[in-house]
């Protein structure tokens, strides 16, 4: 998928934003600064196309154990700002074997890059700017209101005491792309300490607010009805504050405040998957196509929906109003061989016999079902995970797998954790031939002279992996667990 939007939202909320509009980091960052306040501290601040990227490739990493590799990216200089005056320069985004690396920059792809000093750089000493997570950095296309205030600002002008932008996030007909829509007219309102105050959005979405007194505030757009407002639902600052404040940190505080919210339509298109009898399916990849003329090949333009595992349906939100239409892909080890399938709404795996929904601005598009074709069919195949000595395996994992080894590029199709019970229960498809395997991590295990276990390097026991051919009825499976001679499971060896 093109990404479009690489500054992350952190927050321990859910973040519900449509999947085309990018993805969300697993670390956690204090709030980013204000971009005049980014621009102080900055080491380069400018305007380039990625021509380079050299970052390991997955397998590599795999095979060296996740050794922390830094990804480093050289682009051509569009404009510079801040601490730039050559025509390409290079930054880097950071180790690749840390929890806060993001995947880094994409070839061909416009940024504004804000980096900063990074000491403690393992391969360039220091000597690349850092411009990876946590840092304003963002593709070009979504940072139009922060070159704005950048330009403005080195023509002198003073930063405006609360400032920002409504942007409408869309997706576009014709490839599998995000684009910013400014929103203009739209009341952003700041209220706090018994004080309101309001600002409208220009023709570039862009707001500001000159005169606003010290004090804790949160500031949210009026939207119509038509619109949702993706998370944060207000943006909480304090201003004329000097310090942090010790709760809740992820509120932002100093002498001015940038609050910039992402709008989305309010619709969304979702269904079900079932196969040829009519069984819900558990694993499936939802996909949005687009068709210009029926007489053109469809278009990919959403790639990855929401398979929500509560109700087993797929889900897409925010969309563009258009026609689109719904597919899922599944992918399993059959006997024949190993295949991945797409099928398309209503039940087909010919497009030119695929229906459309026409999605308008608002509402709600539901029950678009999509029907494998026979002879697809899934079945439960369901048994206990154990330990020798026949106690059940707790908060263990199970998994389908197409090799007898999870070694490189052996594939997983489906994964599942036991219960209290030791039992499990995982969807294959009819005819395809699995290996089911359990495992469980080691913390807490120790060796009989009281090392251990996961120190010493073992993370993982796994069971005997067996060899399944889903039919229409299915044996229970028994999976056993066998530590280490001399560990102790749960206070037993």
């Amino acid at each position: 998928m093109r990404r479009t939007l690489t500054r992350v939202v952190f927050a321990s909320a859910v973040l519900l934003l449509p999947l085309f509009a990018g993805t969300a980091r697993a670390c956690q960052c204090l709030p980013l600064p204000p971009p005049y306040e980014a621009f102080r501290k900055a080491k380069v601040v400018f305007t380039g196309k990625a021509i380079n990227a050299n970052v390991p490739p997955a397998d590599q990493l795999r095979a060296q154990g996740y050794t922390a590799i830094e990804s480093v990216f050289r682009f051509v200089v569009e404009e510079s700002f801040k601490g730039v005056s050559t025509a390409e320069v290079e930054v880097t985004a950071g180790n690749t074997g840390t929890s806060c690396y993001w995947g880094g920059f994409e070839v061909g792809e416009s940024y504004l890059i804000y980096g900063y000093d990074f000491p403690d750089s393992p391969l360039t000493n220091g000597a690349l700017p850092f411009a990876g997570a946590c840092t304003r950095s963002n593709v070009l296309a979504w940072a139009q209101d922060e070159l704005h205030y950048l330009r403005s600002m080195l023509r002198g002008a003073r930063e405006p005491r609360v400032y920002g932008s409504v942007t409408r996030v869309d997706n576009s007909l014709s490839e599998e792309l995000s684009v910013p829509t400014p929103l203009k007219g739209v009341k952003v309102v700041v209220e706090g300490g018994g004080r309101r105050f309001v600002a409208v959005t220009d023709e570039r979405g862009r707001y500001s607010l000159a005169k606003v007194p010290d004090g804790r505030y949160k500031a949210r757009p009026l939207l119509p009805d038509k619109y949702r407002l993706y998370f944060p639902g207000g943006e909480e600052f304090i201003l004329g504050a000097s310090e942090e404040p010790e709760y809740p940190r992820q509120i932002r505080h100093g002498a001015s405040a940038y609050a910039s919210f992402r709008v989305g339509w309010k619709n969304d298109l979702s269904g079900r998957v079932l196969d040829s009898e009519g069984t819900l399916v558990k694993r499936a990849e939802p996909a949005l196509y687009h068709f210009p003329t029926r007489s053109a090949p469809p278009l990919l333009i959403i790639k990855g929906g929401v398979f929500n595992v509560v109700d087993w349906k797929y889900q897409f939100y925010g969309l563009t109003p258009g026609r689109y239409v719904p597919s899922v892909s599944i992918e399993a080890p059959f006997k024949s061989g190993p295949r991945q399938l797409r099928f398309y709404y209503p039940g087909t795996t010919n497009p030119n016999e695929a229906g459309e929904v026409d999605v308008r601005e608002s509402g709600s598009f539901a029950g678009m079902d999509v029907k494998l074709p026979p002879p697809y069919l899934v079945r439960e195949i369901e048994g206990v995970a154990v330990w020798p000595d026949g106690r059940p395996l707790v908060k263990g994992s199970v998994r389908l797998a197409g090799g007898e080894r999870l070694e490189e590029g052996e594939t997983v199709y489906v994964w599942d954790d036991t219960d209290e019970q030791g039992r499990f229960s995982l969807q294959g498809f009819v005819g395809a031939e699995y290996w089911v395997s359990a495992s469980v991590n080691t913390f807490g295990m120790k060796t009989a002279d009281g090392k251990d276990l996961w120190d010493s390097g073992v993370r993982e026991l796994n069971s005997r992996p067996l060899k399944v051919t889903v039919g229409k009825v299915n044996e229970p499976l028994r999976l056993v667990i066998q530590p280490p001679e001399g560990v102790r499971v749960d206070g037993k060896r």
